[in-house]
């Protein structure tokens, strides 16, 4: 609903491959043109969030230990992923790790996940649960969010276009080297190619980068907070992956000075050994059954034609914000505490968040 008619999570055939390539394109041609910006956007956008933290727990009297309680950390990564999101995608800063609140597009977008999973789970047969325009309370709040993102995002698409068109670009607006900026390039050439009218330019263009809100964000953010959740529950691991991001000694305030190429391996190796272990579901295809936790077969990003188009975004933003936020905080998590499985529309996350103690980092 969010992502309207050409959301890519659900098309198939020739309209899929028509839009998909689009998407490819661009982020091919962002990532050729500007291979550091993904780097610098995530590590200075996870710095952000880490030094605020910093200052809260320093103004903390509550006791000697210096720690402020978390009662759900994935708040924390909604923050770093929205604030990525806006401006990988088109530039915009949502401020979320600045004010260590969500902006007003995650709330709405929030709200609008939270409704759509509610009505899953509820009686399909009843009108009120699919049909949304019945003029109720809870049908009008979920148009009104859905509203506000969709004009949200065209208008940043508009301002684009039109100062493209018109040749009044004195502000560089549309040389910024974003994905918004590639794909309006690759979009257009794409239209010329298969001779398709300019007409539905602007929510194609929408539906388009929603598809990468929907299919980016909950991920990210639920990968992250599993991952640090299982650090925090095997104390070797975390001295180990301290150990390497302290070798580098990178100045993570300085994202201009950074290495041409960050890399982490062992985060990275977190990341994805997180994503195998919270496969929770065991899998049934052609009568052949692949176990939960399986070695062989790792799918996460799925494979084929269809695979995750942005997979090697995710990951490097996963484990570069995984990093940046072990360098500066301990995470410390009840050993109590086992996380919950639930559903979140198309994903599962810790049931309530995880709680954690957040401490300053030695």
């Amino acid at each position: 609903m969010l992502a309207g008619k050409r959301n890519l999570l659900l098309l198939n055939g020739k309209e899929w491959k028509y839009y998909q390539s689009s998407l490819k394109s661009a982020l091919h041609n962002q990532i050729r043109t500007d291979p550091t910006l993904l780097q610098r956007i995530t590590v200075q956008t996870t710095r952000t969030l880490v030094k605020n933290i910093q200052a809260m727990i320093g103004k903390s009297t509550s006791d000697e230990a210096k720690q402020i309680y978390c009662p759900a950390i994935d708040g924390y990564m909604k923050m770093i992923t929205q604030d990525v999101f806006g401006l990988a995608a088109f530039s915009h800063s949502f401020e979320c790790c600045n004010n260590l609140q969500l902006s007003r597009f995650a709330k709405a977008f929030e709200s609008i996940e939270h409704d759509i999973l509610d009505r899953c789970l509820r009686n399909t047969l009843l009108p009120q649960n699919l049909i949304y325009s019945i003029p109720t309370k809870r049908n009008m709040m979920l148009l009104n969010n859905r509203r506000y993102i969709r004009t949200f995002v065209k208008d940043i698409i508009h301002d684009r276009l039109s100062k493209q068109h018109d040749g009044n670009d004195t502000d560089k607006t549309t040389s910024k080297c974003d994905i918004l900026d590639k794909l309006i390039e690759t979009h257009v050439t794409k239209q010329r190619q298969f001779q398709q009218g300019d007409q539905n330019n602007e929510e194609d263009l929408i539906d388009i980068v929603l598809s990468i809100l929907l299919a980016g964000y909950d991920t990210v953010t639920i990968a992250l907070t599993y991952a640090v959740f299982l650090v925090s529950r095997h104390p070797h691991w975390e001295v180990r992956c301290l150990e390497e991001i302290r070798r580098r000694n990178m100045d993570f305030d300085d994202v201009h000075n950074l290495p041409d190429k960050v890399e982490f391996p062992l985060c990275r190796a977190i990341i994805l050994e997180t994503l195998r272990l919270t496969t929770q579901t065991e899998c049934e295809e052609d009568y052949c059954s692949i176990p939960v936790g399986d070695l062989q077969s790792f799918l996460a990003f799925s494979s084929g034609a269809r695979s995750c188009p942005g997979r090697s975004f995710a990951i490097e933003e996963a484990s570069l914000a995984l990093a940046v936020m072990m360098d500066g905080l301990k995470f410390d998590i009840d050993s109590s505490y086992q996380p919950e499985m639930e559903w979140k529309v198309i994903v599962q996350k810790p049931k309530g968040g995880v709680p954690a103690n957040v401490g300053l980092r030695p």
